[in-house]
Parts: structure tokens; C-alpha cells; sequence
């Protein structure tokens, strides 16, 4: 019953979402890899362009695809940009990427992390370890609704529905970090990650903000 209603609640949001008015207009004035070229703590270390057809796939109106480093310390960025909710849900949850690539997926969480006072300054996230022969990955991602962050696709959903209805940014995004751990502790990899999130979320925040009518 309770995946009925679920399937109910995504048919109706995609419904409205279709026929809604077009809410805000997002007209970016530089890519997104340039607005995170730099980022406080953190030096770039690599860009990994995404083949054509890869882009072509994931329907990408703009993506960032980036390696940044702090001491001996690596984390990787991806983010798969949409300008408009025409797009939504064509990015891809790593739970089917990842053991899709060979990787091992486990101790998934849904989590959240605190910027500054005040709840419009929460990133809501989701959490999980990859594990493949040697290597270990931990991995963070959400999905980006306007300047609002969700840990799944449906919420997002949620969200752009809510933001078409008051005439609101339409903009959306998928979000992914991950760091090896290969050495040390999963706490001390996700301590990484949040630092990275700190420093790097508001100038994200700030592109998104800029580009809207």
C-alpha cells in the first residue's frame, strides 16, 4: 500500500510540475566549474571532463567535475547542474551507479549538516560507503531544489513542485562528494567531507542565487 501512495504522490507531482507556470528563469553568467575554481582551504588539483556522450546521457545543462586537495587530504566534486525542472530526476542516485560500477554499498544514511543559525542554512544529505578490492570511498550527495537541499529525488520533487507554485527558482542540481579512506577512520572521512561542505556550499549557494531573474 504504501509504495501505491508513493507512486500516487510522484505521478502527481510530476503532473503538476508539468502544467504548473514556468516559475523563475536561471540565466547563469559563468559556468559553475569556473564560480568553484577556488574555494577557501582547498586547492584544485584536477579536472575530469565527462565524455560527450556521458553528458548527452545525463542531460546536463552544466556540471562540475573536480578534484581539490588540504594537506595529504583529497576530496572529489561532482555536480550535475539543470536549469529548469524539465530535467529533474535525470540524474542518477549513486545506490544504483556505484553496484552498478562493481562497487559495494553499505551503511547508508540520511543526515544533515548545520552552516550557521538558522534552518535555510542546512545542507540535507545522504551518506554511504563504497567499497571495491582495495579501495574504499565515502561518499556524501543530495539533490538541490533552488537554494534548498534534499537527501533523495523525491523530496526535491517536493520542493520544486513547491517553489513552481509561488513562482520561485526552477533551477536544480545533483550534489556529490566523496573522499578515499583507505587510511584513517570513516569518522575522520566524514569530517573531511563536512569541512569541504562548509567552505564550499555558500559560494555554491551564492551562484545559484545570482543567476535568478
Amino acid at each position: 500500500m504504501k509504495i501505491v501512495v508513493l507512486v500516487l504522490c510522484l505521478a502527481l507531482t510530476g503532473v503538476l510540475l508539468y502544467f504548473q507556470p514556468a516559475g523563475n528563469v536561471f540565466n547563469p553568467k559563468s559556468r559553475v566549474e569556473q564560480v568553484l575554481s577556488q574555494i577557501k582551504n582547498w586547492q584544485k588539483v584536477s579536472v575530469s571532463p565527462l565524455d560527450p556522450m556521458v553528458v548527452e546521457e545525463l542531460k546536463l545543462d552544466d556540471y562540475v567535475f573536480q578534484t581539490y586537495a588540504q594537506r595529504n587530504c583529497k576530496v572529489d566534486l561532482y555536480i550535475g547542474y539543470y536549469y529548469s525542472p524539465v530535467k529533474v530526476g535525470a540524474a542518477h542516485d549513486p545506490l544504483v551507479c556505484f553496484p552498478g560500477q562493481g562497487w559495494e554499498v553499505s551503511g547508508k544514511q540520511q543526515k544533515s549538516l548545520q552552516l550557521s543559525n538558522g534552518i535555510s542554512n542546512t545542507i540535507k544529505y545522504s551518506l554511504f560507503l563504497a567499497e571495491k578490492k582495495d579501495e574504499k570511498v565515502l561518499v556524501v550527495y543530495w539533490f538541490q531544489a533552488g537554494d534548498k537541499t534534499a537527501p533523495d529525488t523525491f523530496l526535491q520533487k517536493i520542493l520544486l513542485l513547491k517553489n513552481k507554485l509561488l513562482n520561485k527558482s526552477q533551477n536544480n542540481a545533483f550534489v556529490r562528494i566523496s573522499t578515499p579512506v583507505n587510511e584513517g577512520t570513516l569518522q575522520e572521512g566524514e569530517q573531511r567531507l563536512q569541512e569541504f561542505m562548509k567552505d564550499f556550499y555558500p559560494i555554491f549557494e551564492s551562484y545559484i542565487k545570482s543567476g535568478l531573474n
